[in-house]
């Protein structure tokens, strides 16, 4: 279907044109009659093209496709709302997204990133796993707008649209210790992902903030699971003196946390206040309802799909603007999992 010659050649030989022609007609070019034109179009029609479609991927080469490489499609429930809206902001825009995950796999995330300029996407959004970027596909032979969302490489020549991971972790501490806690856990994300080291920072500066010692506050790194989360709950209240509060910063890491706590008879927030990351849907049946940092996933979304169509349709400016970052920060939404210390 993305195949240049063989669209033409079926178009042509239906119109009764040169190929040449054909294509100088999809792309509303001048110098072809009238009622050429019209043959042409009607002939993509009854072949089951959009017109449309066809003139803008024959004039660049592209099609009305932007593509969104993400580490994983199903545990991230932020991933998954964000696509949908994303997907949604864009068809406004007379584009469609075509998503892909590379399972957490640098060579299969290598892979995606070569191959993608050679499909004739006219964008790509793109969740780094750590540090590497796609700096290639945005410079090589077949450059294409690329924005990377939700979480950023560190690369300064792309665009780049993400949530301020440092400044959650900041509220939810300072919430915390704004009712008397002083012997916090966190659950953190794997070490290797810019988000989790982000919001490592982030409490540990709160911590500061707040004259903590560092080391009364246990971290416990995990995947983002709810097994990983289950199993850095259990570290965490094995530790003596046990954590007054944990923040486990992960919607799967804290549906982990709590089911833990419900198994272990920990009672939320007599014996211990939990605060979670996002707004998941789970969230609505927990009791008590969780204290969350809600993450900025529309907005994220909807500057990010403006980000893209802007350079999409200014990608032949000679003067086009330098990459931007764009961050965004969320908001703590306290309900009734988090209450002062009982000890």
């Amino acid at each position: 279907m993305l195949s240049n010659v063989v669209l033409l050649s079926h178009i042509a030989k239906a119109a009764g044109v040169s190929v040449s022609t054909a294509s100088r007609a999809l792309a509303g070019r001048e110098y072809v009659a009238a009622e050429t034109r019209d043959i042409v179009k009607r002939a993509a029609a009854e072949l089951g093209y959009e017109p449309n479609l066809l003139a803008r991927g024959l004039r660049r080469s592209r099609f009305n496709l932007i593509g969104m490489l993400l580490p994983d499609t199903r545990s991230s429930s932020f991933s998954s709302e964000a696509s949908q809206l994303l997907h949604r902001q864009l068809r406004n825009y007379g584009y469609s997204l075509l998503s892909g995950a590379y399972h957490h796999n640098r060579e299969i995330e290598r892979s995606y990133l070569e191959t993608i300029p050679k499909i004739g996407l006219a964008g790509l959004f793109h969740k780094p796993l750590g540090s590497a970027s796609a700096e290639q596909v945005a410079t090589g032979k077949n450059p294409m707008p690329v924005v990377e969302f939700l979480r950023a490489s560190g690369s300064t020549k792309l665009d780049g649209v993400v949530h301020d991971d440092a400044q959650g972790s900041v509220a939810v501490v300072e919430h915390l210790t704004g009712i008397g806690h002083r012997r916090i856990g966190l659950i953190a994300g794997p070490k290797r992902l810019g988000s989790t080291v982000q919001r490592v920072t982030g409490f540990l500066r709160a911590l500061d903030f707040a004259c903590i010692d560092r080391d009364s506050c246990v971290i416990r790194n995990s995947e983002h699971t709810v097994e990983g989360g289950g199993r850095a709950f259990a570290y965490l209240m094995a530790q003596t003196p046990r954590p007054t509060a944990i923040y486990a910063s992960g919607a799967q890491l804290a549906l982990g946390a709590a089911l833990a706590a419900d198994e272990a008879g920990v009672s939320i927030p007599q014996e211990l206040s939990l605060v979670g990351l996002g707004t998941p849907s789970w969230t609505r049946l927990m009791k008590p309802r969780l204290t969350t940092y809600a993450l900025p996933v529309q907005e994220i979304a909807m500057t990010a799909a403006l980000l893209m169509v802007s350079r999409i349709e200014n990608d032949n400016e000679d003067d086009a603007p330098e990459p931007v970052q764009i961050t965004i920060s969320g908001r703590l939404k306290i309900q009734d999992s988090t209450a002062p210390p009982a000890v």
